[in-house]
This record gives structure tokens, C-alpha cells and sequence, in this order.
């Protein structure tokens, strides 16, 4: 379990990218309501660490806490009566659309009509090395910017974001093709 001095840290180094998350998410919900929501996940994350719900091997502690931060928000609007209805996974095509270079091409023309049913991206992108998971996930799920993705990752900088991406994107088409020629 962390120490509280380390907690604190950690939740204060996280802050502004939560902000920028929720905010990007939930545009319509007021500054006050995204800053109660951040507390409310941070207890949360102390609670879990603290109780051992959360698993390293599952992914970073930044991802679980955003997650929280997430589901906090979908909560929050619950109670206010809101429409909590986000897609919390926008579509999962999106992840290999027209950002990809071409991936729903490679898909669609793949021999086995099933083909789809295999391709669990999600899954997929779940069991990528660190820190390919995280900017996959954060890039297309979370709508992070480079720069948010480069300070979750320790990188230098966007550019190096960008470039990590690049080769993660490349790491995730060849996990995909092999699926695609597997059952062929």
C-alpha cells in the first residue's frame, strides 16, 4: 500500500490529465461537479489499492484511476438524473478505421467471414506490452493528446509519443494480420 505522501503525490501528478479527460468527455458538466468527481475517485483508488482490488499486471495505476475517474463521472450524472450515456468505447472499429492505414481494408477482405468475431480489439490491445497499451488505449479510447500520453509513458516529449505510437500501431496491425492469416 502506498504511503499517503506517495498517494498524494500521484493524485496531484494525474490531476490536470483527469481534468483534461473529463472535461473532454463531459463537456456540459460545471468545473465544480469534475473537481468533486476527481475526489470521489480518488478515495475510491485509495480504498481499492488499499483493499488489493487493484492488480499491476491488470494495467497502470494512471489507466485504473482514470477508469474510476470514469465511472465515478457516468455515477455522478446518474444521481443528478443526467443521461449518463457515453460510449465508453466509442467504436471499437474507430481504433482501425481511417487512422490506421487501411486495417478495415485488410478486415473486410479477409477470406473467413468470421473473421471479425476473433478480432477483440479491445482484448487486443489489453495484452500489448507497456507502454503500447496505454497510449493505444488512451490515444483511441480516451482521446488523450500526445502530450498527456507521453507524461503517462515517461517519454521525452509528443514527439516521441508520436513515434511510439507509430510503432505500437505497427505491433497491433501485425497481431491483426496474424489473426487474418491464421484463419485463412
Amino acid at each position: 500500500m502506498p504511503r499517503p505522501d506517495e498517494f498524494e503525490v500521484f493524485i496531484k501528478k494525474e490531476e490536470e490529465k483527469v481534468k483534461a479527460f473529463l472535461r473532454n468527455k463531459f463537456p456540459h458538466v460545471p468545473t465544480e461537479d469534475v473537481e468533486d468527481v476527481i475526489q470521489e475517485s480518488a478515495t475510491a483508488l485509495f480504498d481499492n489499492i488499499r483493499n488489493r482490488k487493484y492488480k499491476k499486471e491488470d494495467c497502470s495505476l494512471s489507466t485504473y484511476y482514470m477508469s474510476i475517474c470514469h465511472r465515478q463521472m457516468l455515477k455522478h450524472l446518474r444521481k443528478q438524473g443526467s443521461n449518463p450515456f457515453v460510449p465508453v468505447e466509442e467504436s471499437l472499429i474507430d481504433i482501425y478505421n481511417y487512422k490506421t492505414d487501411n486495417i478495415d481494408f485488410m478486415v473486410h477482405n479477409a477470406s473467413s467471414p468470421d473473421i471479425l468475431d476473433k478480432l477483440d480489439l479491445k482484448e487486443m490491445v489489453k495484452n500489448l506490452p507497456e507502454p503500447c497499451k496505454t497510449i493505444l488505449w488512451g490515444f483511441y479510447w480516451m482521446n488523450l493528446k500526445m502530450k498527456a500520453l507521453a507524461d503517462m509513458c515517461g517519454l521525452k516529449g509528443e514527439d516521441s509519443a508520436k513515434t511510439t505510437k507509430s510503432r505500437c500501431m505497427t505491433k497491433f496491425k501485425d497481431a491483426i494480420l496474424q489473426i487474418i492469416e491464421d484463419n485463412r
